[in-house]
């Protein structure tokens, strides 16, 4: 631990986050962080903290047969399709978790996916957290806010909810 506390980067308060990223143009954010660092715990915990719907991709395929059938076919436009469901369904703040499964099928890129997350728009005020795994694209991800904030959050620098 450094023996100045000035250097420590304060923690975020996620739901102070949510309410400003509902106010801007492109209301997609990403919350990441290593295997194993209780993404999907804080996933559920979020959505149900903040009234909102948790997506489960891993869950939809393996749960409907003619999805499981053909995953080698679902790619990022899929996935915004689901989103795109929910916000018709009346949801206010989604979480898209488990999804990262489908990143080979993509081939060695995440760059179409990042793309649709930075400029994913909805006339509706919801907002979308992507959950998924530290990547190496993320840390040349410039994904922010209107504002120079950035809209790629690693787990870390959140505070417990």
């Amino acid at each position: 631990m450094p023996a100045d506390n000035t250097s420590l980067t304060p923690l975020l308060d996620i739901h102070d986050f949510i309410l400003a990223q509902r106010a801007e143009r492109f209301r997609a954010f990403i919350l990441h962080g290593p295997p194993l660092s209780g993404k999907s715990s804080f996933a559920r915990r979020l959505a149900q903290h903040e009234g909102g719907l948790y997506i489960d991709v891993l869950s939809l395929v393996n749960e409907d047969p003619l999805l499981a059938d053909r995953v080698d076919t679902l790619d990022a436009l899929w996935l915004e399709d689901q989103v795109r469901a929910a916000i018709r369904a009346g949801a206010s703040f989604i979480v898209v978790d488990e999804f990262d499964f489908l990143w080979p099928i993509w081939g060695d890129t995440i760059a179409p996916l990042l793309h649709r997350i930075e400029r994913f728009y909805s006339e509706t005020p919801v907002a979308i957290a992507w959950v998924m795994p530290s990547h190496r694209a993320l840390k040349d991800a410039s994904i922010s806010r209107a504002n120079g904030m950035s809209r790629v959050l690693p787990l870390e620098n959140i505070k417990a909810l």
